[in-house]
């Protein structure tokens, strides 16, 4: 529940960006569901514990951090590839922009690394032992993809902005999970959840968007024919 509730972050910008969706679509999501958390993830939290019949736990997530982050994560570096962007023609963006296709394949390939070998909180855990979990992580992060890409193909919304807003329901922001489990919640257990989550969701939500992709490629050329 609590993975549920925190909405992908710039992660998702970065699968957005190297499957060519709409990027300027994922960092405004990005933008609001991080204003948005600071009053449904103490809810939903709230919520959980009391359903699943366990010692109730509040806390409020601090609003000028919050508000810190976004600006460094999410509006600064739009506004300065913006402004960046304002002052070089078509041909030399273009020359930015393929070097691209393959140095952020090789950024998401090392944030992946980073999480599971390197990462403090990742030490010491036996990902074996714990197959069983991956279960219905998995789940959730497909399950939520498809819900988002669907949900926008009966609103007729366009195949771009479908598997990107798939993208972003579907890659949850493991990394303020296992803050919030650890430092708020003081539980171990729910910080497990999420570190399991953040060794895989990175790569799974990349392919499974991909097949997305592609079967809306399929499905207009079939439609063509």
């Amino acid at each position: 529940m609590l993975l549920a509730a925190c909405p992908g972050g710039t992660a998702s910008n970065l699968v957005t960006k190297m499957l060519k969706g709409r990027v300027a679509l994922s960092v405004s999501l990005t933008a609001f569901n991080s204003f948005l958390i600071l009053f449904t993830i103490p809810l939903i939290v709230a919520f959980s514990y009391n359903i699943f019949g366990q010692e109730s736990h509040s806390f409020q997530l601090g609003f000028w951090e919050t508000m810190k982050q976004v600006l460094l994560t999410v509006v600064i570096p739009v506004l300065a590839g913006i402004i960046i962007g304002g002052f070089m023609n078509d041909k030399h963006q273009d020359k930015i922009h393929k070097p691209l296709n393959y140095i952020l394949p090789v950024i998401l390939l090392i944030a992946v690394i980073s999480v599971v070998f390197f990462d403090k909180s990742s030490k010491n855990i036996d990902y074996l032992k714990y197959l069983p979990i991956f279960i219905p992580l998995i789940l959730l992060n497909i399950t939520t993809m498809l819900a988002g890409f669907f949900t926008s193909k009966n609103l007729k919304l366009k195949h771009e902005l479908a598997y990107t807003i798939s993208i972003e329901m579907g890659l949850q922001n493991s990394v303020l999970a296992l803050y919030i489990g650890n430092q708020l919640l003081e539980n171990q257990d729910i910080s497990l959840i999420a570190i399991l989550y953040g060794s895989f969701s990175l790569i799974s939500t990349f392919l499974f968007a991909y097949l997305l992709k592609t079967y809306g490629a399929y499905e207009k050329t079939k439609t063509a024919n």
